[in-house]
């Protein structure tokens, strides 16, 4: 049954994520940054075919470029958004072999840094290496999952997409 699925899968997800789903906006939101977050992987996946290196690698590229300036792990802190044993990022650029990531991305790499940034805020895990990475876009697939099928179910029952998501959780 497709309701037993989404408060399963929905209970599972939101212990999983930073965001305060208190109204239909908030729920909006989400499932729009989600659909963002989708793409940017799969833009992930393609920049790094086109280079020939590893998603690992343009991840590391970016969170540099997300960072602004190098700084040393220790003077690394969390924000509001990130706590602190996120927001450390190993300067593994002596160990990368040398990426034009400007020429890679071109005009989206402003987009990707950003959607990067997205995604270390909105997940509670950290996102630093491939095995973060395979973590982090199977949770953006689940999340997918679920706002898919949370609209066919609303559909299904007449209901908004909020109401019976708020029903999920009572």
């Amino acid at each position: 049954d497709g309701f037993e699925w989404l408060m399963q899968k929905g209970f599972e997800l939101m212990l999983m994520i930073r965001a305060k789903l208190d109204s239909r906006e908030a729920l909006r939101q989400l499932s729009a940054t989600v659909d963002h977050l989708g793409r940017f992987v799969s833009d992930l996946s393609e920049a790094a075919g086109r280079a020939s290196v590893e998603k690992a690698h343009i991840v590391q590229e970016l969170l540099l470029r997300l960072l602004g300036v190098q700084q040393s792990f220790d003077s690394q802190r969390g924000t509001a958004a990130i706590p602190m044993h996120q927001a450390k990022v190993l300067d593994r650029s002596s160990r990368l072999q040398a990426l034009n990531l400007e020429a890679v991305l071109g005009e989206r790499m402003e987009s990707m840094v950003s959607a990067m940034g997205k995604l270390r805020t909105l997940l509670k895990i950290k996102v630093e290496d491939g095995n973060d990475l395979v973590m982090a876009e199977g949770t953006i697939a689940e999340l997918g999952a679920f706002f898919g099928k949370l609209r066919e179910v609303a559909a299904q029952k007449q209901l908004d997409e909020f109401e019976l998501f708020v029903s999920l959780r009572s």
